[in-house]
């Protein structure tokens, strides 16, 4: 459901990417910023990600001028991605909750009262 796109070019955006991708079926995430080379397109649905590698594999796509190496990921390489993806989520909850992994704050107005 994972397939990487490497190589890109300066000046690409996240939309830039998912024109490219999203007549291959829903798209879930595109994990890429502008300033990065390489990404990771999520698809929804099932088989969506290998027509997404074959179609690419003949088209030779090109974002910012530079031809772009399509894979889909598999074996060691997914289980790696979705384990980072894994560790980033509970890096930012522990973030957005503090240390305690509580919300805090003072409470409504019924709180108050108490």
């Amino acid at each position: 459901m994972v397939v990487s796109i490497k190589n890109i070019g300066a000046g690409v955006s996240r939309e830039n990417v998912r024109a490219l991708f999203e007549e291959f079926g829903k798209i879930a995430y595109i994990d890429f910023a502008r300033e990065q080379v390489d990404g990771f397109v999520r698809f929804d649905e099932e088989g969506a990600a290998e027509k997404a590698v074959k179609a690419m594999q003949e088209k030779k796509p090109s974002l910012g001028g530079q031809e772009n190496e399509v894979a889909l990921v598999t074996g060691e390489d997914e289980k790696a991605y979705w384990t980072k993806l894994a560790e980033t989520r509970a890096q930012r909850t522990s973030k957005k909750h503090g240390r305690s992994g509580g919300k805090g704050g003072r409470g409504g107005k019924a709180q108050r009262r108490r």
